[in-house]
């Protein structure tokens, strides 16, 4: 390119730019005004009734007392406490008819159930499950049926009489009928 070309190529790219800053300041200038904009400018501080479809302020029905000390001061995150529910309206009850007199009752103290019989168990004697344990063995005559049981802890007899605690002085069995306890002392001689 020689000398001349790259002068008319400067002189063409500066008529663009010139050519491009009058287009957007001509823009600008001729853009119409913000309607919204020009009102705020215009309007006069007059009343003017509100049509019934648009919104209103109701001023009087704010509260105009003296704002309290807490203004402000309140956590936003954190529920107030629950206000617990009003009482039932109390209502009067309403008056009995007279009753007629009460004859006294001579007053019968309540009737204890029999007591259950004894257990016809009796604990003869023991032994070690395994010679170096703790756990123990009994032996259990049942002198209603003349049989002997040997039970360990948790051994149940004829579907009555449940084995507690075995000791080397005594056997601690639950009737199950009757749902108490009693303690069997070991028989020394027979």
């Amino acid at each position: 390119m020689t000398k001349s070309d790259q002068n008319k190529l400067r002189l063409l790219i500066g008529l663009l730019i010139v050519l491009s800053v009058t287009i957007y300041f001509g823009y600008r200038m001729n853009k119409p005004a913000n309607p919204a904009v020009v009102q705020a400018q215009d309007q006069k501080a007059s009343p003017v009734a509100a049509a019934p479809s648009e919104a209103k302020l109701r001023l009087d029905l704010l509260d105009k007392g003296q704002p309290d000390g807490n203004l402000g001061k309140r956590n936003l995150f954190v529920y107030p406490p629950v206000r617990p529910p009003d009482p039932p309206p109390v209502r009067p009850q309403p008056i009995p008819p007279p009753q007629p007199p009460i004859t006294q009752t001579p007053v019968q103290t309540p009737v204890r159930p029999p007591l259950p019989p004894p257990m016809p168990l009796k604990y003869l004697g023991f032994a070690y499950v395994e010679p170096n344990s703790r756990a123990l063995i009994a032996t259990i005559k049942d002198d209603s049926l003349g049989k002997f049981f040997y039970p360990v802890e948790g051994d149940v007899w004829i579907g009555r009489y449940r084995i507690a605690r075995i000791t080397d002085k005594m056997v601690e069995v639950e009737d199950l009928e009757f749902n108490r306890r009693q303690t069997l002392p070991l028989v020394k001689d027979q």
